[in-house]
């Protein structure tokens, strides 16, 4: 159970836990930074809420110069920037700075790694009760901008060259990439490829966090026999 989304969106992964470890499963330690994803070894199931999306090679101005740019509005969809290769990638919980592009510098020259950025944690100074709502016409060509519920974070992001040369899965295994398009065909068979995978489950576009928190309730819920969410008539 790996979770790399901020405070802005919330943590699904520990009702999940409750419920395998009550249906039997043990529950593997580890975290959604690059090392922790590094050691994801003999899952029987791997379930990873994250953002997902198209980057490039494109670098961009600033002290931290990107890759690509994952660009989220508050109800999921992405935006890619259209120049350069496009390979697509996982945001871990793993933040881009100096010091960490020396660590992993072989993984990002190698293609395993690269950079984005995306809505992360509660912006403190956004009041929802006085700052107008930033998809509004208000806000279009507000100078300056409007201010937005969510801070943005710059982290490392995983591609199909990481899963392929890192993970493994014990036999059977279950995989389920909760992020934007985590149907994309070269992440999918980047999982599939690994022995002992036997499902990928993901989504084919972009997936709001409502939506895509109740569906992923849903299914576990189902899967597990524990039918502890209220029946939709």
């Amino acid at each position: 159970m790996f979770n790399a989304l901020g405070s802005f969106y919330g943590d699904l992964t520990p009702p999940i836990k409750s419920w395998l470890s009550a249906s039997g499963y043990q529950l593997a330690a580890g975290d959604a930074t690059v090392e922790g994803l590094k050691k994801v070894s003999g899952d029987g199931i791997f379930y990873f809420n994250t953002h997902g999306g198209w980057l490039t090679k494109i670098k961009f101005c600033g002290r931290i110069k990107l890759d690509g740019i994952f660009y989220f509005n508050t109800h999921g969809g992405w935006r890619p920037n259209i120049h350069g290769e496009r390979v697509y990638g996982l945001f871990t919980s793993t933040p881009v700075n100096d010091a960490n592009d020396i660590l992993l510098k072989e993984d990002l020259d190698k293609g395993r790694l690269r950079y984005a950025s995306a809505p992360h944690d509660i912006n403190p100074d956004f009041d929802p009760e006085v700052d107008p709502d930033p998809r509004s016409e208000e806000c279009k060509n507000a100078d300056p901008p409007c201010k937005k519920p969510y801070t943005n974070a710059s982290h490392y992001a995983i591609t199909a060259k990481f899963v392929e040369h890192y993970m493994s899965f014990g036999g059977n295994s279950f995989v389920y990439i909760d992020a934007c398009s985590s149907e994309t065909n070269e992440i999918k068979q980047a999982f599939l490829g690994k022995p002992g995978v036997s499902v990928h489950a993901g989504w084919t576009g972009s997936v709001g966090n409502g939506f895509g928190t109740s569906a992923t309730r849903f299914l576990f819920d189902g899967l597990l026999g524990t039918f502890s969410l209220e029946k939709v008539a």
